[in-house]
């Protein structure tokens, strides 16, 4: 006769493993080394960084302090440089905090909704376009606005070219991210871009208006 041994049942085989901790979102230090490093080496965005860790908010609030620092910047410019009027130069400070923030806030919403992302998908969207703000704006957009004064022609051309870039940063992040082809995304972010600019151009009359 033989006997054998109770087996356990699954649910008592082994401990269940405790639930892995939440991965942190990305903040704001690290949003500016990332920036950086893209600064430093802009053919090899680090946008892969942000998978899992996007923020629609850190995203907003770093945008926002980005273009503070560009408005203050151009206004310094304005003020030492150019002369200009201290109510002009006061205004181009808030058109660029309010006008930027939000025309970013707009091109997010609109590309997310046209290529169907998830809430996590546009976290990690916003994430990696907010990283690629402050070169594009602060070091490209600032050494247009410096040449302008010298160059009259620069002026004309600093819009479509800072729209170029933006554009490129663009269909990148998607397509690190989300692998999605550039063919699938160009018409979405051209839109994206177009109401970015009118939202900022807006602005910048009411505020012309109001101030």
């Amino acid at each position: 006769m033989s006997f054998r041994n109770p087996q356990p049942s699954s649910s008592q085989s082994a401990p269940s493993s405790p639930p892995s901790p939440p991965i942190p979102t990305m903040q704001l230090p690290e949003l500016l080394q990332a920036s950086i490093a893209l600064a430093g080496k802009p053919s090899e965005p680090p946008f892969g960084l942000v998978r899992g860790r996007g923020s629609l908010k850190n995203a907003l609030i770093y945008v926002a302090i980005g273009a503070f620092v560009s408005g203050l910047l151009l206004l310094v410019m304005g003020l030492l440089i150019y002369h200009y009027p201290g109510k002009l130069a006061s205004q181009s400070l808030v058109v660029s905090v309010v006008g930027h923030t939000a025309g970013f806030a707009a091109l997010i919403s609109f590309i997310a909704q046209r290529q169907r992302l998830s809430f996590r998908q546009r976290d990690e969207f916003a994430t990696a376009l907010a990283m690629a703000w402050p070169p594009i704006m602060l070091v490209v957009g600032g050494l247009f606005y410096l040449l302008t004064g010298f160059v009259s022609f620069v002026g004309a051309i600093s819009g479509l070219a800072l729209s170029l870039l933006f554009m490129v940063a663009t269909l990148k992040a998607l397509r690190v991210l989300f692998s999605k082809p550039y063919e699938e995304t160009f018409v979405s972010v051209a839109y994206g871009l177009l109401l970015y600019n009118l939202i900022l151009s807006f602005l910048g009359y009411l505020v012309g208006q109001i101030v």
